[in-house]
């Protein structure tokens, strides 16, 4: 009786919205906004591998690229230094929100530890924290920032050989960046957009 008391009520508060012209409203979610990215060099806190500062680049273009949330590349838009007003009317119909982006790696560490019991051999040990900084453009009044990290442990044999020390690093390189774009999407995704500006 209840079930069947709700569709009747359903129905009728249908029928009056119909009868003084106006159709039931239905709520439509808004398309997700994307982000246009700059990208800079990668830098680092500390002293570092130049091959990690290369990789760590290679890798978040590599992984923009794959992101659904992530843009790189914007055709036909205005210049965003001779035009801002015009480039962030074009980034807000777009839903589109414009940033350079670099990487900057806060701690890189490598270990070589015994296996376990029963074992032979080593384990080798990659850790890597990074940080996403990015600057809203063209106007900069925008800064944000995603952080992750990742360790990875690899069972080698008695000595390290160069392609397991890069399978490792680059394993590790991931996972950090993979963990820095997702906190750096929620953090942007809590900001209220941008409203498209009168022209």
């Amino acid at each position: 009786m209840h079930r069947l008391a709700f569709r009747i009520l359903l129905a009728l508060a249908s029928w009056v919205a119909l009868a003084l012209g106006r159709a039931p409203t239905v709520a439509v979610a808004r398309p997700a906004e994307r982000f246009y990215v700059i990208l800079g060099k990668s830098e680092a806190r500390t002293q570092v591998p130049a091959a990690l500062l290369t990789a760590t680049d290679t890798t978040l273009e590599i992984a923009l690229k794959k992101h659904p949330r992530f843009v790189r590349e914007l055709p036909n838009a205005p210049d965003p230094q001779k035009h801002p007003d015009a480039f962030k009317t074009y980034l807000a119909k777009q839903h589109l929100r414009a940033f350079t982006l670099r990487a900057k790696i806060e701690r890189f560490d490598r270990a070589e530890e015994p296996a376990k019991s029963g074992k032979s051999g080593h384990v080798l040990k990659i850790g890597v924290a990074l940080s996403l900084l990015g600057e809203s453009v063209p106007d900069k009044t925008l800064a944000m920032s995603g952080e992750g990290s990742a360790t990875v442990g690899l069972e080698i044999g008695k000595n390290v050989r160069p392609r397991d020390e890069q399978a490792a690093t680059q394993e590790a390189l991931e996972s950090a960046l993979a963990g820095a774009l997702t906190q750096f999407v929620q953090k942007l995704d809590a900001r209220p957009r941008a409203k498209p500006q009168k022209q």
